[in-house]
């Protein structure tokens, strides 16, 4: 590396270090910002890495932040407090994101007398945009979009483009993938393809582009194999998925529905400052109330577009490169700014027929692309009219120097309110003061202490019931992301479901039937495998002292924790389950607690709702025996949240096994073996017995790939049971006639092991290894041939000497 760039990268990781004004690091504050959490507890956390999120009553299958979780783990390791591991991340996101743009300045101008200049500059620039004020943790792009075009550009003008290829790939994966959403594939991927077409008609090599392009892609998809094998197999079998994301409900905007902001019109998204991203209500108006900074602000664009007059000056390797930055910004605008005018119809007929663009949310995200553009356009127009200046008026090193003062208040003006704290700034959001910082409740960590120390294999119901955000109103005053999921280990169910698209919701019907003290609630908290009940008495639509009272009349008040008060339902029923009786019922299931009453269910019981399954399933249920006399009994071990053990003893007639999550075709059953060839420990948790199931966590965990070729054995028998959860009707005889895996035992009924598992998170398991080998083949075979190459460079140097 040569000396002039080691300094330029020691100046960017210096300089970025003023994020540190960030943070309150004596009262350890942590920032929250927008629909993004961090790891609050990084070792429980873990979780996320296979199944997501807790919904009605059991779980939708989504992505969450894999590597960030592992970097919170990580420096978790080393004693470091949330809020200086929070540091970390922002410095870094930030840090990347700048020598991104280092690299990609670099890149474009190659050929420019002052190239090193103005990347350093370009970079400082892009550090402190405007664009990604507040935005801390919550946008990874910034970090990842600039470094993944630049190696993008940097691979069409060298030979071994599969080795770029390569390295776009992991930096997706690393950067902009563990979201489920297209949109951060489509912000890295974007300008990729936009450059690709620039640079393709002004050089006429069509071919070659296309096939680098294609190139890029098949390395980004095998690269990323496991995230999008997973997320299409979730997809398929959970069709929620798609519902919810063709049309996300919100309650702002313009155009509610597609879901799409859309409050940003194309002055303001010109200056890279708007309402909603990166700031909202009061923390706006410091801004827009100053000619000076609005004059600023607006200088930014003026100076990025000017560099169209320099044109017919430069050299043409480098017009096609600043051709290219103009149109992104361009792009970026014209879609960051949505259905608002200009030609905002066009934006509209995208959403009505390309339906990925619905998914966005919100369109200020395509910001991005102005952003980086912004940042290498205005360094590079005002070097451009440094050169003409100090032709006629002034020195070289006077000209650079007033090039580097304006610059520098160019930066500093927009994020010295931000990055100093300024009381004039402080003013928080009414509605977002833990954007300024926070102190996660204590009260929250000592809960998930207690019900994370409990074995047993269960979930927990919180009071209220978040509307998509957790909102309290004292101690602390909060609105964002529901904190408690990212503190506790155990499952909680927290959300309002049907907030989200769904017609059925029962953690709705729980919710209400707990509020108004219905003695039958717990016949509800038993269907769901509830055994805790967490009442948030500083939530702002509760009533704490009615519902405290209502709740206590059924269930025991097991400890306060400041402003969490936890309750117990003793009678819950297992994750996993034989019930002894079978009922159906010909009704739909929003009128459940009615139905409870009216059909005399009792604590063990299973309901099949007739519309909610097939007539050619029902039949099989009815071929049970309504009241089973003797229920085999049932052993499992919760393997993660996708993957269960079950042993079955002393099956003698046909049965339905209860699996108390949400219903999706994308959970397998499998008959499994493992117990007879792999000795398990016996000094793990074993519980007692709870209605003819317990729980063993010394049963082996088996390999991942442990159903890959085994076969689902009760594909046509899957149902729906009591409203949400998963049932399959499991005929012993059958099953144990085709298979060797049963053991038959002398009164004529069997034993047998079974495997739960959701297969999409198996496919992804899949997609790990082909981004592993897809790396090492990759690795192994540019090593191999950059060491025939050397050894051929240097045998023919031999050759020459002699």
């Amino acid at each position: 590396m040569k000396k002039g760039h080691f300094i330029s990268i020691f100046l960017i990781l210096l300089i970025g270090l003023a994020y540190f004004f960030w943070f309150d690091f004596k009262n350890n504050l942590v920032l929250f910002s927008g629909d993004h959490m961090i790891p609050l507890n990084p070792t429980a956390n873990l979780k996320f890495l296979t199944t997501w999120i807790d919904n009605n009553n059991g779980m939708v299958i989504l992505s969450s932040y894999h590597y960030i979780t592992l970097f919170y783990l990580l420096l978790s390791k080393l004693s470091l407090t949330l809020t200086q591991i929070q540091f970390f991340h922002v410095y870094l996101f930030h840090v990347i994101g700048s020598l991104g743009v280092y690299y990609l300045a670099s890149v474009l101008l190659r050929a420019h007398p002052q190239k090193k200049l103005i990347a350093l500059l370009s970079a400082i620039s892009y550090l402190f945009s405007p664009a990604f004020l507040n935005m801390y943790f919550a946008y990874p792009s910034i970090a990842f979009v600039p470094l993944a075009l630049a190696l993008f550009i940097e691979g069409i003008h060298r030979k071994n483009r599969y080795f770029f290829a390569l390295l776009i790939g992991i930096v997706v994966g690393i950067g902009n993938l563990p979201d489920p959403h297209p949109r951060p594939f489509f912000l890295i991927m974007g300008p990729m393809v936009l450059y690709s077409i620039t640079y393709a008609l002004l050089s006429k090599r069509i071919k070659e582009n296309i096939f680098y392009l294609a190139l890029v892609v098949i390395y980004v998809i095998l690269c990323n194999a496991w995230f999008f094998l997973g997320m299409i197999g979730n997809s398929f079998f959970n069709h929620n998925i798609i519902a919810i994301s063709k049309e996300v409900p919100i309650t702002f905007g313009v155009d509610h529905k597609f879901a799409d902001e859309g409050t940003a019109v194309i002055g303001k998204m010109f200056r890279l400052f708007h309402d909603g991203i990166p700031m909202a209500g009061d923390q706006i108006k410091f801004y827009l109330t100053s000619w000076f900074m609005l004059t600023l602000h607006y200088l930014r664009p003026i100076l990025a577009f000017s560099t169209l007059l320099f044109l017919g000056t430069i050299r043409r390797e480098i017009v096609k490169n600043i051709l290219f930055l103009i149109i992104l910004a361009l792009v970026s605008l014209f879609l960051a700014k949505s259905v608002n005018p200009p030609i905002g119809f066009l934006y509209r007929f995208m959403l009505e027929y390309i339906p990925v663009f619905r998914l966005f949310r919100t369109s200020a995200y395509f910001i991005l692309g102005a952003a980086v553009a912004y940042s290498i356009l205005v360094p590079f127009s005002l070097f451009e009219i440094a050169r003409y200046v100090k032709q006629y008026w002034f020195p070289s090193r006077v000209v650079y120097g007033v090039v580097i003062v304006i610059l520098f208040i160019l930066s500093i003006i927009s994020s010295y309110p931000v990055l100093f704290r300024y009381p004039a700034y402080l003013q928080p959001d009414p509605a977002k003061p833990a954007e300024l910082g926070m102190r996660i409740p204590p009260d929250y960590y000592r809960l998930a202490g207690y019900i994370d120390s409990q074995p047993e294999d269960t979930k927990v119901f919180t009071l209220p019931l978040d509307p998509g955000y957790e909102l309290l109103k004292e101690d602390p005053w909060y609105f964002g992301i529901p904190m408690l999921p990212y503190v506790a280990n155990k499952p909680i169910i927290n959300q309002r479901v049907q907030d989200f698209g769904v017609s059925y919701s029962l953690p709705l019907v729980i919710e209400k039937e707990l509020i108004e003290g219905n003695p039958n609630s717990f016949i509800l908290l038993n269907l769901s495998n509830i055994r805790y009940i967490v009442v948030k008495n500083n939530a702002t639509n509760i009533d704490q002292l009615a519902v405290n009272s209502q709740i206590s009349k059924n269930y025991r008040h097991v400890k306060t924790f400041d402003n969490a008060v936890l309750y117990e339902n003793a009678s819950y029923l297992p994750h996993i389950y034989v019930p002894d009786r079978i009922v159906i019922i010909d009704s739909d299931p929003n009128q459940l607690p009615n139905l409870i009453v009216d059909n005399k269910i009792q604590l063990r019981d299973s309901i099949f709702f007739s519309p909610q399954n097939t007539s050619e399933k029902l039949e099989m249920v009815l071929n049970l025996k309504t009241k089973l006399n003797k229920p085999p009994m049932v052993e499992y071990k919760k393997i993660n949240q996708t993957k269960y053990r079950v042993i079955i003893r002393n099956a003698s007639a046909g049965f339905p096994l209860v699996f108390s999550e949400t219903y999706s075709e994308g959970w397998k059953l499998y008959q499994s073996n493992l117990l007879k060839s792999q000795r398990s420990p016996n000094n793990k948790y074993v519980s007692i017995n709870n209605k003819g199931t317990t729980q063993n966590d010394n049963l082996p965990e088996g390999s991942l790939f442990e159903t890959l070729l085994k076969k689902d054995v009760s594909i046509n028998s899957h149902l729906i049971v009591n409203s949400f959860a998963n049932s399959w009707i499991i005929d012993p005889m059958e099953l144990c006639r085709k298979s060797t895996n049963c053991i038959k035992n002398s009164a004529g009924s069997y034993d047998f092991e079974l495997v739960i598992e959701y297969s999409p998170q198996k496919i992804s398991h899949i997609g790990y290894l082909i981004s592993f080998l897809t790396i090492l083949i990759t690795l192994g075979y540019f090593v191999s041939r950059e060491n025939y190459v050397w050894k051929s460079q240097k045998r023919r140097n031999g050759d020459s000497a002699k």
